[in-house]
């Protein structure tokens, strides 16, 4: 019963979509935007019939591993045995997506640092902005967050180099830099 529920909690199903149709697939940059288009379901909603803001978190989450699926990162962790990690996340929401209609997540990775890598993800109702979500994200490897430049030189590939980082990176950290309670 307990591993039925969590099926139903995390999007398995919609993930195996996700990744069957990235098979067929045109390969993509990690710098250029993925999409991926869903439908809001019962295990989406709230008690207001729209997209409950933690269901939020986990479809971004999906997208960002469907962004892996088309930019061969998996096929690099499959091979390598890391693992990617959120370290931080900030959502901004602006209007609803209810019940039972599609809406399109738009993901793309915006800056590379010599620690983290920062993506974003858009939702589309009705072709406008419904909501955003930005994460820091990471790569594990044997238990230790890897530096850019290790996983580089692991897969035998170079990122972009972005010469500044966007302003939305820069008040990440100066924030972080303030947050209590971490080095």
């Amino acid at each position: 019963m307990k591993l039925i529920f969590s099926m139903i909690n995390y999007p398995y199903f919609r993930l195996f979509r996700a990744y069957i149709k990235s098979r067929s697939q045109k390969q993509i940059d990690p710098f250029d935007e993925s999409q991926i288009e869903l439908k809001s379901n019962i295990f989406d909603i709230d008690f207001n019939k729209e997209i409950n803001n933690g269901r939020y978190l986990v479809l971004a989450d999906l997208a960002r591993i469907n962004h892996g699926f088309l930019s061969g990162y998996f096929s690099l962790d499959r091979e390598h045995g890391f693992y990617p990690m959120v370290s931080g996340i900030a959502v901004k929401y602006r209007y609803r997506i209810p019940y039972k209609v599609k809406f399109t997540m738009r993901t793309k990775m915006i800056f590379v640092d010599e620690k983290w890598t920062y993506f974003e993800t858009k939702f589309y109702y009705r072709k406008k902005l419904s909501s955003s979500v930005f994460a820091r994200t990471g790569t594990v490897l044997n238990g230790k967050l890897l530096r850019t430049k290790d996983f580089e030189n692991i897969v035998n590939k170079d990122f972009k180099k972005i010469a500044k980082s966007p302003e939305l990176v820069e008040c990440w950290d100066q924030i972080d830099s303030n947050f209590l309670g971490f080095d």
